[in-house]
C-alpha cells in the first residue's frame, strides 16, 4: 500500500496526535495521502487502503467508504473498546510499516442488504414504538424460523455481533462466517433466544405493531415486511494476525 485515505474521529482528544503521527511516518515512507473526517477524495486520486483513527463508531462510517471505493479497512484506536481499531497506539508504526509492504491479512465479511441495495455493515434494528411488546416473525423462503412478542429485534452480522446484538444477549461472531444473527430485544413471550442462520437466502420480518426501523443506527423507513438478504460485496477488514 502507498496511497490512503484518512478517516479520523476528530471529537476525540488523542485523535490529532495519532494522525501526527500516521501522516510523519507516511510522509517519511513517500506515500500519499488525503486527510478527511467524511470520507472525502481528491479527484483522480486512487487509494489502495483506508485508515481510520477512533473507535468502532468511526469504523462504521469508515466501511460505508471503504465500500463505495472497493478498498481494505484498517483502524488506529483512539480510545474506548475499538474492537475493529486493532491498531494501537503504541505500534503505529510497526503496523504502518507492515501496510506498506503488504504485509497483512484481509478478513472478509459478509454483510447484509436491505432491500437487496442498501449495505449493512452493523445490523439492522427494529424497535416496537413505545416500547411495548409485538409480535415479530421472521421468514426464510416461505418458512417461519423464529416469531417471538417483544419490545424489537436485532439482525446483526459477524461485524455487528459485538455492538448492541451483545448487549441483547446474542453471541459474538467470528468474521469470515456467511452468517447472521437474529437476537431478540426484550423478549415477553415465544423465542428468546438468538438464532445464527446462513445469509445466503435472505429473510422477511413481519410485524403487527408499530415500528421503527434503524440501519447502521441511522433511521430508515419500516415499511409492511423487512427484507434482508446478502450484500453483493464483503467488507475487507485488515488483520495483522500470522
Amino acid at each position: 500500500m502507498k496511497h490512503f485515505l484518512i478517516m479520523p474521529n476528530l471529537t476525540r482528544e488523542k485523535t490529532s496526535v495519532l494522525l501526527e503521527r500516521t501522516a510523519r511516518y507516511l510522509d517519511g515512507c513517500g506515500c500519499t495521502y488525503t486527510v478527511s473526517p467524511e470520507g472525502k477524495q481528491e479527484p483522480g486520486m486512487k487509494y489502495d487502503g483506508l485508515l481510520f483513527i477512533g473507535g468502532d463508531g468511526t469504523m462504521l462510517r469508515s466501511a460505508h467508504t471503504a465500500l463505495d471505493l472497493d478498498i481494505p479497512i484498517a483502524g488506529i484506536n483512539a480510545g474506548g473498546v475499538g474492537y475493529y481499531a486493532r491498531i494501537g497506539e503504541d505500534e503505529i508504526e510497526e503496523k504502518l510499516e507492515r501496510l506498506i509492504k503488504d504485509d497483512y491479512a484481509a478478513e472478509s465479511c459478509t454483510l447484509l442488504a436491505h432491500n437487496k441495495t442498501v449495505p449493512v455493515v452493523n445490523d439492522a434494528v427494529v424497535m416496537v414504538k413505545g416500547g411495548v411488546a409485538g409480535f415479530l416473525v421472521v421468514r426464510k423462503n416461505g418458512k417461519t424460523i423464529y416469531s417471538t412478542v417483544s419490545s424489537g429485534i436485532i439482525f446483526s452480522t459477524t461485524i455487528g455481533s459485538t455492538g448492541i446484538n451483545l448487549s441483547a444477549g446474542g453471541s459474538v461472531l467470528q468474521n469470515g462466517m456467511e452468517v447472521m444473527e437474529i437476537t431478540p430485544i426484550l423478549p415477553n413471550r415465544g423465542m428468546k433466544h438468538s438464532l445464527v442462520i446462513p445469509v445466503s437466502d435472505g429473510v422477511e420480518l413481519t410485524y403487527t405493531a408499530e415500528t421503527t426501523l434503524s440501519l447502521d443506527g441511522r433511521p430508515a423507513e419500516p415499511g409492511s415486511v423487512l427484507r434482508l438478504s446478502a450484500y453483493h460485496k464483503q467488507l475487507n477488514m485488515i488483520s495483522f494476525e500470522s
